[in-house]
């Protein structure tokens, strides 16, 4: 049985996957993984033409920070490691970034979408 964590992530990334075809994106794939890390999900922005790379963080409370202070350097470092992987995987040679999608839970679901994150 999944644990609690597992449970408020997937849902979390469903419904991130709600917000991005209403937004207008492709779910191109979703928990691709490689022996390096996984990435959440991976669309096609039809507006700009660009593959994004999607890490999704749901946080229903702050003690342990908020969903975009989870992202370590060295979650960047395995972000960007596995993005390259796909990029050489797939021989993609078109523009793409990486945005986040930090969904957190009080009174109500608030969705935000950081587009275009560094990862230096």
């Amino acid at each position: 049985m999944p644990t609690y964590q597992k449970r408020l992530g997937n849902w979390g990334e469903n419904q991130a996957i709600n917000y991005l075809k209403k937004s207008g994106y492709y779910i191109v794939d979703r928990h691709w993984q490689r022996r390096e890390g996984e990435i959440d999900i991976v669309a096609l922005d039809y507006s700009s033409e660009t593959l994004v790379f999607f890490e999704v963080k749901t946080r229903q409370f702050y003690s342990y920070g908020s969903p975009a202070e989870s992202i370590s350097e060295h979650k960047k470092t395995a972000l960007n490691s596995i993005i390259e992987l796909y990029i050489q995987e797939y021989s993609f040679r078109g523009d793409y970034r990486l945005d986040i999608i930090m969904i957190t839970i009080n009174n109500k679901i608030r969705i935000s979408h950081l587009y275009n994150v560094s990862l230096e």
